[in-house]
């Protein structure tokens, strides 16, 4: 009988590991079904960083073009401001001589009619 009681031990002992061999296989599964999803869901983030990554260095390429074109129209800007500026100058000179010219011939007119006046006195006078 001791014998049978030992097998009987034996096998409830068996069956019992087997049945905590079970359930340390769901929790196993299930440990294994969540790390799963955690790394679905970390692999889709992932790849949306690398979108977001791809959008922000063509967006940098857009802006570094614009500030390439900009930069050109500056250029270009800067050399229409010297032409201008050159022109400027010139019709400075231009109108400071005109200025002057005036000027002389107002005092040739003045002296004209300073003569023209002497000239009346002097008839008047005699």
């Amino acid at each position: 009988m001791a014998m049978v009681a030992a097998a009987q031990w034996t096998a409830v002992a068996t069956i019992a590991l087997a049945g905590f061999a079970v359930v340390t296989a769901v929790f196993a599964f299930l440990a294994y079904r969540k790390q799963s999803k955690e790394v679905r869901t970390f692999e889709a983030h992932m790849i949306d960083l690398g979108e977001w990554a791809r959008q922000e260095t063509e967006l940098l390429r857009v802006q570094f073009g614009q500030l390439d074109v900009l930069r050109q129209q500056f250029e270009e800007q800067r050399a229409v401001n010297a032409r201008l500026t050159e022109v400027l100058e010139l019709q400075a000179q231009e109108l400071k001589a005109s200025l002057e010219q005036h000027e002389r011939g107002a005092v040739q007119r003045q002296r004209g009619q300073a003569r023209s006046e002497d000239r009346r006195g002097v008839r008047d006078s005699s």
